[in-house]
């Protein structure tokens, strides 16, 4: 809000003294005062975020939130395209269970993590560096890890599983952490399952506008235009998108030494392979 309200005296959104041009000339009037800015932003956020909710690479949600984004960028900018690439597509099968002495407790695996088996693993806890671990009661070794978010509720993270060791992750709330301590102590049993699927060769794509300027250097701009798969993504990365966009409508109004393009980026939260894929 505050960037929203002060940014009519940044040089972001400095006009003056430059020609309007083309599309420019009517799509940076949605966006040439704070309160449009505010508005735009507004009216925004609630399409992507309130509207469609999370948006996910390769979900239904990503394509419908770009296609907004494709029909806001067309407001401004010559040239608009999608730019497709594949990859490797995670996905929930089900909703999580982590049941702890026969309480359900909130968990939230890591995207991009494994999943467990379809009977699950069953363990005692036992703390760790970064929260708990779902450890094999005989022979100690650990079966799970728990980690713990910063903000009440679990927090998504990913976790490719390139990346990391062979075992399910998954997070629980802050305010879990004093019956899993008690669990500990008392040595109560614990059960985890949540069976996740990989899907080859799935297309991902970004949304691309292209700005031409009067020489064929380049200015990049980018913002991530997907999801974590529990979250509208309002912080992670929407807003960014969405001045991005005013960026862009404002760009498009005035004469341009350097090409400008724009990119929202799929795959963000999978190693940035859209961003990757662009470059």
């Amino acid at each position: 809000r505050k960037f929203v309200n002060l940014a009519a005296g940044s040089a972001l959104f400095a006009l003056a003294g430059y020609p309007a041009f083309g599309k420019g000339a009517d799509a940076v009037s949605l966006i040439d005062t704070p309160e449009k800015r505010q508005e735009y932003t507004r009216r925004l956020l609630k399409k992507l975020c309130n509207d469609i909710g999370p948006r996910p690479s390769g979900s239904k949600g990503f394509a419908k939130g770009a296609e907004i984004i494709r029909k806001e960028m067309k407001l401004s900018l010559p040239q608009v395209h999608f730019d497709p690439y594949k990859f490797e597509k995670w996905e929930l099968n089900e909703e999580a269970e982590f049941i702890v002495g026969g309480q359900r407790i909130e968990a939230i695996p890591a995207a991009g993590g494994i999943g467990t088996s379809l009977e699950g693993i069953h363990g005692v806890l036992q703390k760790s560096k970064n929260g708990f671990s779902l450890i094999d009661p005989l022979t100690k070794d650990i079966r799970a890890n728990i980690t713990v978010g910063s903000f009440g509720k679990g927090t998504t993270r990913s976790a490719l599983r390139r990346d990391q060791a062979p075992l399910p992750s998954f997070s629980i709330g802050k305010q879990d952490v004093p019956l899993l301590e008690n669990a500990e102590r008392d040595k109560v049993p614990a059960w985890t399952k949540f069976v996740v699927r990989y899907t080859p060769d799935a297309e991902g794509f970004n949304i691309v506008g292209r700005l031409p300027g009067k020489q064929k250097k380049e200015i990049l701009i980018l913002a991530h235009a997907d999801t974590v798969y529990n979250t509208p993504g309002g912080n992670d990365n929407t807003a960014s998108v969405i001045v991005m966009l005013m960026l862009a409508h404002a760009a498009a109004a005035r004469a341009n030494n350097h090409s400008i393009t724009f990119v929202a980026t799929g795959n963000e939260e999978f190693g940035m392979l859209g961003a990757n894929n662009y470059a």
